[in-house]
């Protein structure tokens, strides 16, 4: 029997101090055979959060509107 697998999507803005724990935790709980896209939206951030999110491999887009709404959108 097929497994379906899930995509994971995190909007995300001045995450650096919180992140690599987060990002670490979602790397625990859901098994890498069960996961096809990370991917993460972000609202314009001032510090290491998009090197962070580069860095645990997961897909990066910018938020050009900013806000929680628009970064669903996108």
């Amino acid at each position: 029997m097929k497994e379906d697998k899930v995509d994971v999507v995190m909007w995300t803005k001045h995450g650096e101090s919180f992140l690599p724990t987060v990002l670490k935790q979602i790397d625990k709980v859901i098994p890498s055979e069960n996961l096809s896209n990370k991917i993460m939206v972000d609202d314009k951030s001032t510090d290491e959060t998009v090197k962070i999110g580069k860095s645990y491999n997961w897909k990066v887009y910018m938020n050009p509107k900013g806000g929680i709404s628009s970064g669903a959108n996108e």
